[in-house]
């Protein structure tokens, strides 16, 4: 509770706690409390009319800021402003939770659409004006989602902001200033308009900006144009982008065009037909919450625990999607806009929609009480023993008593949860005729399953194929070794299988597939135990089945996965949660169990990967950089085991003069690429440095630092390639060091940059442009990135070109391929073609062009060979084109054991493309 003596040393503040609504307001808001001190101009606007107040103008600020320091301090100034008066208006004048909302809302709009303004002069001065393709100015569309989508932005939320533009082109550039793509000059917009309102000062911030929702996450372009934008959400677009989109509205910039580009979208958010499947997706969604709040104990999470705000919003959403499609009204992102139009359509009674409405604005106002307490973005309401927590909060929140407030909570909570429930209740039991399903079947250990019974549900052929199946599956099974439990388990779930595989429209291959894996897990009880209980497991399976024969031995090989299927479909995590998951894995192991405990890590961690780019959720470039950093986390657990169990034996390794020793990983090819693959080895090198003093360990058992870092790499690669059962880590090739295998196993960075300078090959140059730190000291992963720098930018030798070609020559010589077929990484016109063609460029240009040097990988290689014109756009174009098909196909059939060699009439043209590009770029008539 505030407390009047916080203010006793300032006469203004006493004399305002005289005042019985500025009182209620410092009580239930310490914040505003904190904010009419640092601005009493706030008392000024305590008097608005915030029912029909116009925020147009409250940025206008920005055209007098002189830098960005002050536009930054005076946009967070404006917002606790307003903020802390709104609170007032919602405390003391009656001002309704749902236009609170909405006025919070429009702030967050004008605030975004001033610092946009500022940011795009300062672009413009620099770069020159972005047009349309009519000549006019072209500004950037911000779309916000969401609650700022919605219009009910919470007290303190972060924003959701997807970023976009009409069209590709070039800035029209005056005297002075250089002309960039639109591309570029909206990237520099939006990352300059982020740190604007994301970063923290002594003003604090303005909004925390999210931005992954737009196409392809995190990992995605931060603005698109529309034409790329409408392209993902038709080719790639997923159910929960679905959801995300229909909370979408233009905020700031270009609000017309955001209207039009909606307009657009709209066929991709709502089907034309009553779409019930999509129901299944959001009890999915919540399913993966509820799990969530059990694991953390998050029952008294206002907004995604049980009758929280959450539920609310997907009982309405479920309605959009079922019936948006054919009543253009349920088609808009404010919750209770569409709530009053569902009681107007008949869809819900009028008593359920005004039930309805009344419990949520009540959680809202709950949670903004919560926030607004010290603007932090909080949901879990107090422990039921913190009584002054409770008392502020029903002042807050206009209650009379903390006992009214948590009868009506209770009362408001229990009515979301049952209109939830009534919704998703068939989902969630998943198919009550499914669990009685009526088994006139008799026992199969080997009798004859009668195929007429199959045929009820498949046509003949598919029936004797899928009868045939089984009968080689039960003939197959050890029954006389398995428990009578597990037979009987086994027995119901046939049935079962063949039932879902009829509503799916599962072929006998797949359905194969399955009974392959219940006889690879028949004599463990807990997989068959999760695939009898779990109907939407055998789903996932046979879509599995269906897509990836890879996959499915995968599954088989390590049955550990089933238990990531039944978690959730969006499995992938960040690179800090995958850390934290594995080092409690590993975390007091020895050597056996640690090794275990990280191959079942990598194996899951594989899975969910291949799970995600199989079904859409997760594109090429990301799923390549998710496998990369998964080997990079991986390499760095084996280096922490190693260096640890080396230092105990013999100390830390240090120079003359007694500093520290310094090593350092390099990664080559494929994961220096950030391009790694399912199968993909591992090219490493290993470097050291001890100052050139040839120093020594520092333990009891000394020895040479030389010694100790060869002893370091050898513990590290068996660490990563030592067989098992369930094979190895990675496979690791260290040919690519100095002296190839002839060469020490570890070089000194001196060794190596004199080798590199004076005897390396031109070949190990092109594997150099591909190569990047990515463990150990950072002070020597930074030496060896300079070093690297250097060695490309030297100029180049005059037979480059000669010795470029020679080299793929004598690959192409020694691959011995076959004539027909086309090898996707081989072949002329595959990977290697397209490496060699960027790898030639930046040999040759890179001592004049040093930013051809900064990436690593092919991609963005590309992309600054393109932006320096060293590449036209249509070639650069070209060659990522194919190099991502090539990858992708590379990835599928790798998810199907397949080989690399396809078919290569279906490649011609994507040959033709390269060969065309190679003549040109090596000057081959």
């Amino acid at each position: 509770m505030f407390s009047l003596s916080q203010w006793q040393s300032d006469s203004a503040a006493y004399s305002w706690a005289q005042r019985e609504d500025i009182l209620l307001l410092v009580q239930a808001s310490p914040y505003a409390a904190q904010q009419l001190l640092n601005q009493p101009e706030i008392l000024d606007l305590f008097d608005c009319d915030w029912q029909n107040f116009d925020f147009s103008t409250v940025g206008s600020f920005w055209q007098d800021c002189g830098d960005e320091a002050t536009l930054m301090c005076e946009l967070r100034r404006c917002k606790h402003r307003y903020q802390s008066a709104l609170i007032y208006a919602l405390l003391c004048r009656g001002l309704s939770q749902s236009a609170f909302l909405r006025n919070l809302s429009a702030l967050a709009g004008a605030l975004v659409e001033a610092a946009l303004l500022w940011q795009e002069r300062q672009l413009q001065t620099r770069y020159g004006q972005p047009l349309d393709e009519n000549g006019k100015p072209l500004r950037l569309t911000i779309l916000g989602m969401g609650k700022l989508g919605g219009a009910e932005l919470n007290f303190s939320s972060d924003i959701d902001l997807i970023f976009a533009y009409r069209n590709q082109g070039e800035t029209q550039a005056a005297a002075g200033q250089k002309s960039i793509e639109h591309e570029v000059f909206f990237r520099k917009l939006a990352q300059k308009l982020i740190a604007c309102l994301d970063q923290m000062t002594a003003e604090g911030f303005v909004y925390r900006v999210d931005m992954r929702l737009r196409p392809f996450g995190q990992t995605g372009p931060l603005a698109l144009s529309y034409t790329a934008l409408e392209n993902y959400y038709q080719n790639h677009g997923r159910d929960w982008e679905r959801y995300a989109m229909m909370k979408a509205r233009p905020v700031a910039g270009d609000i017309e065009g955001g209207m039009a580009l909606l307009g657009q979208l709209r066929p991709f958010m709502y089907r034309r037909y009553l779409d019930y499947a999509a129901l299944d997706s959001i009890a999915q969604m919540k399913h993966s919450i509820n799990q969530q709040i059990r694991a953390q104990g998050m029952k008294n999470h206002i907004k995604l625990g049980r009758g929280g705000i959450r539920e609310a919003e997907f009982s309405v959403q479920a309605m959009q999607l079922v019936y948006g499609g054919q009543y253009p009204t349920l088609q808009s992102p404010h919750f209770l806009s569409v709530l009053e139009d569902l009681h107007c359509l008949n869809l819900w009674q009028a008593q359920e929609c005004q039930a309805l409405r009344e419990a949520y604005l009540l959680l809202r106002t709950v949670e903004n009480a919560l926030q607004f307490a010290h603007e932090q973005q909080v949901h879990e309401l107090p422990p039921i023993d913190d009584s002054a927590a409770w008392l502020r909060l029903s002042l807050a929140c206009r209650f009379d008593s903390v006992e009214a407030l948590q009868a009506a909570l209770n009362q408001a909570r229990e009515t979301v949860d049952q209109r939830f429930r009534r919704i998703f209740a068939s989902t969630e039991n998943d198919t009550a005729a499914e669990n009685s399903i009526s088994a006139n079947w008799q026992q199969i250990n080997g009798e004859q399953l009668r195929v007429d019974l199959i045929a009820q549900d498949y046509s003949a052929e598919q029936a004797a194929a899928i009868s045939h199946t089984l009968q080689q599956f039960s003939a197959a099974l050890p029954w006389q070794r398995l428990s009578e439990k597990a037979g009987k388990r086994i027995e119901t779930l046939l049935p079962l299988l063949l039932h879902i595989a009829a509503q799916e429209k599962a072929e006998a291959a797949a359905i194969g597939e399955i009974l392959a894996l219940i006889e690879t897990v028949a004599s463990r009880s807990v997989y068959i135990d999760m695939l009898s209980g779990n109907p939407q497991l055998i789903r996932h399976l046979l879509a599995i089945a269906r897509d990836s024969r890879g996959l499915m031995e995968f599954i088989r090989e390590h049955p550990l996965v089933i238990d990531d299927i039944l978690s959730e479909r969006s499995l992938i995590q960040d690179a800090t949660q995958l850390d934290r998951d594995l080092s409690a894995r590993l975390a007091n192991t020895d050597d056996e169990n640690w090794l275990h405990a990280i191959r079942d890590f990598k194996h899951a961690q594989l899975f969910k990967i291949a799970w995600a780019e199989l079904y859409g959720n997760l594109p090429l470039m990301a799923a390549s950089d998710h496998l990369s950093h998964l080997a990079e986390l991986i390499i760095d657990k084996a280096l922490q085991r190693a260096w640890q169990q080396l230092r105990q034996r013999h100390g830390i390794p240090r120079s003359s003069d007694g500093e520290a020793a310094r090593f350092a990983i390099i990664a080559y090819g494929k994961l220096g690429g950030l391009e790694l693959s399912y199968t993909s080895d591992i090219d490493l090198v290993y470097l050291y440095d001890d100052k050139r003093s040839q120093g020594s360990t520092d333990g009891e058992k000394s020895i040479a630092n030389q010694v100790f870092f060869t002893r370091l790499v050898q513990r590290i690669n068996n660490l990563l390639s030592a067989p098992s059962t369930s094979g190895v880590l990675y496979e690791i090739d260290t040919r690519l060091r100095p002296g190839g295998r002839s060469g020490m196993l570890i070089a000194s960075i001196e060794a190596f940059a004199d080798y590199q300078q004076k005897q390396a090959w031109t070949w190990e140059h092109q594997a150099l442009t591909r190569a990047r730190p990515i463990g150990g000291d950072v002070s020597l992963c930074a030496k060896f990135s300079v070093l690297r720098q250097t060695v490309l930018q030297k100029a180049p030798p005059v037979d480059l070109r000669r010795q470029v070609l020679d080299m793929r020559e004598k690959m192409q010589n020694n691959e011995h391929l076959a004539k027909e077929g086309f090898h996707l990484k081989k072949s002329v016109g595959g990977l290697i073609d397209i490496e060699f063609i960027v790898q030639y460029l930046l040999l040759k240009h890179a001592h004049q062009e040093p930013i051809l040097l900064r990436m690593s990988d092919n991609i963005r290689q590309l992309a600054a060979l393109e932006a320096t014109g060293l590449l036209s756009s249509i070639d650069a174009n070209t060659l990522r084109d194919a190099y991502r098909r090539l990858r992708q196909a590379a990835h599928r059939r790798a998810l199907n054991r397949q080989s690399n060699v396809a078919d290569s009439l279906e490649w011609q043209n994507t040959i033709n493309h390269v060969c065309r590009i190679w003549r040109k770029v090596f000057e081959i008539n």
